[in-house]
């Protein structure tokens, strides 16, 4: 199940309720595109060990790293992300040279460049141009922070560095049960479960653009999350 952006929430989860028969959630009064649109960092966090096994301690201090649902992101607590090329130069200002950087001129399948930088477990993907081909494309300006992804195999070794959370301070490895309690219909226009087993995850949405992907392994615990544009992954 390949997503290009988290604006194919909206599809899956229209398949998702029509094939079950039940009315598809609503768009939500907020219609805002903003990152006010949707709830952003609990003050609860789920633990996360901080040496992870197999993990090496190291010198390298990581700030504290947080995936907001639309794609923003916060470093220290400071909000950014969708808003010009600013918040990339101040994101590598705070976590330094990437370890991996790549261009590309397509996103998914459709012609739209952009590049990837990764530090560790934690990568971002930050737009060249406008995404034409999305209602809402404008609402991603060229040169911002347009998505992220926390994926404890992205760097190839055991553990997970930094250790970053994602929507409501959730951490890599906390159960579905806690998410459904978590985000609820009352915060949230959708939130539920699509896909197969081996291939689950746990969507949320509210409003146009402000949404969260949590992908989950074979015991329903999250194995990694992302928001926003995930070009060439899920």
């Amino acid at each position: 199940m390949e997503h290009r952006s988290l604006r194919l929430v909206t599809l899956i989860v229209t398949l998702a309720i029509a094939a079950s028969s039940c009315t598809a959630p609503s768009s939500g009064t907020s219609g805002s595109s903003t990152p006010t649109g949707g709830p952003q960092v609990s003050a609860t966090t789920d633990p996360v060990d901080a040496t992870p096994a197999g993990r090496l301690p190291t010198d390298r201090v990581w700030p504290t790293l947080s995936g907001l649902a639309g794609g923003w992101i916060a470093v220290d607590g400071q909000q950014m992300g969708r808003d010009g090329p600013q918040s990339t130069s101040t994101l590598i200002a705070a976590l330094g040279e990437p370890d991996e950087k790549a261009d590309s001129a397509t996103c998914g399948s459709s012609s739209l460049r952009n590049t990837t930088y990764r530090w560790g477990d934690f990568s971002v993907v930050v737009l060249h141009e406008v995404d034409t081909g999305d209602e809402y494309g404008e609402t991603y300006p060229p040169g911002s922070v347009s998505g992220w992804r926390i994926d404890p195999t992205l760097d190839g070794r055991p553990g997970l560095s930094p250790n970053a959370t994602g929507p409501a301070g959730t951490a890599i490895g906390t159960p579905l049960a806690i998410l459904e309690t978590r985000f609820d219909s009352e915060e949230w226009d959708y939130a539920g479960v699509e896909g197969d087993a081996g291939d689950r995850v746990f969507s949320i949405f509210v409003g146009d653009t402000t949404g969260a992907i949590f992908e989950l392994d074979d015991n329903d615990h999250v194995a990694a999350m992302l928001a926003g544009y995930s070009c060439g992954r899920r």
